[in-house]
């Protein structure tokens, strides 16, 4: 509810700070008026996960690694706006969210392991019993702020941004006969709020086809929540962990853009990308970290990021 307030503040503070006014017609067909913008795209997060998924039933070297995770690839949706503000510059808002599911099957060996971390509390993965661990990645961002024209090609940009990310773990214990007979579940958070800059490079590829490189990093105050359950048939509880840390998040985005004009003001975009979240809390490393225990969660600065592919549309109006 927090960061749904600030999102709220944030787009109403910027709106209201300028009003629409002519501007010049630059080589740069997304320059001119207002711009609505919708695209649609594959996202295929990162494996930025510690090497051990397991080790032998108390303690010792990895057996089973995080390499075996299945993370995606999932979904990935955007949504922007812009409007001319002052003398050769824009307000901009751009919302982004994307959300991806793994899930794999790991058969546990001929002696018995564990899980290092949360789960080293006397219970063990049984030997020639299976594992299906699920990971689910989300994250949702919001940008709002002022885009400037350096030239005809070239232009900065600088505002404010919040948002939210998690990536975390279900995992199903079945014995030989595809019963489950344990659950360990993460649920985790990060929320954030802060800064951006960025910069964007448009060149003219013909008449109708242009290319556009973008680059965004953004410094931000972060809060992690983390909850670690672990419950039998049931209902029954075995564990249940809770833990929060605070500290600074930092974002990055990379991106190549083809646009194509069409008639009547529209035009189609196809975009690759890249985007990380670095220094804040990952739900399946905290599980598995072995420096935490049965009781305590042991949360470090960690990672969530991706790759994306989309297509989209840009209304000018």
């Amino acid at each position: 509810m927090k960061t749904l307030t600030c999102y709220a503040a944030l787009c109403a503070a910027l709106a209201m700070s300028g009003a629409v006014q002519a501007q010049t017609a630059f080589e740069d067909p997304l320059y001119q008026g207002r711009v609505l913008e919708f695209s649609l795209g594959l996202f295929a997060p990162f494996n930025s996960l510690q090497d051990t998924l397991t080790t032998p039933n108390g303690g010792g070297a990895q057996v089973q690694s995080t390499d075996q995770l299945d993370f995606g690839p999932g979904g990935r949706l955007d949504a922007a706006y812009s409007q001319p503000w002052g003398s050769n510059s824009r307000l901009i808002v751009n919302l982004t969210g994307a959300t991806a599911t793994g899930d794999e099957t790991i058969t546990i060996g001929g002696a018995i392991e564990t899980f290092p971390g949360s789960y080293d509390d006397g219970y063990n993965l049984p030997a020639g019993w299976d594992i299906d661990p699920e990971v689910k990645t989300e994250t949702l961002m919001l940008a709002v702020g002022r885009e400037w024209m350096l030239d005809d090609q070239w232009r900065i940009s600088a505002g404010l941004k919040a948002g939210q990310a998690s990536q975390d773990l279900m995992t199903n214990i079945l014995d030989p006969g595809g019963v489950v007979v344990s659950t360990q579940t993460t649920q985790s958070n990060n929320q954030m709020i802060g800064v951006f800059g960025g910069i964007s490079h448009y060149a003219a590829i013909d008449d109708n086809l242009g290319l556009r490189l973008s680059g965004m990093v953004g410094v931000m105050q972060n809060d992690f929540d983390y909850q670690y359950t672990s419950v039998r048939p049931g209902g029954i509880v075995d564990q249940d962990i809770t833990a929060s840390e605070s500290g600074t998040a930092i974002s990055t985005q990379l991106s190549v853009r083809l646009e194509r004009s069409l008639s009547k003001g529209g035009m189609l975009t196809f975009e690759l990308g890249f985007e990380n979240l670095q220094g804040i809390g990952n739900g399946v490393d905290t599980f598995l970290d072995v420096a935490g225990t049965a009781t305590t969660a042991q949360i470090g600065s960690d990672s969530i990021g991706g790759g994306y592919l989309s297509v989209g549309y840009a209304f000018q109006f």
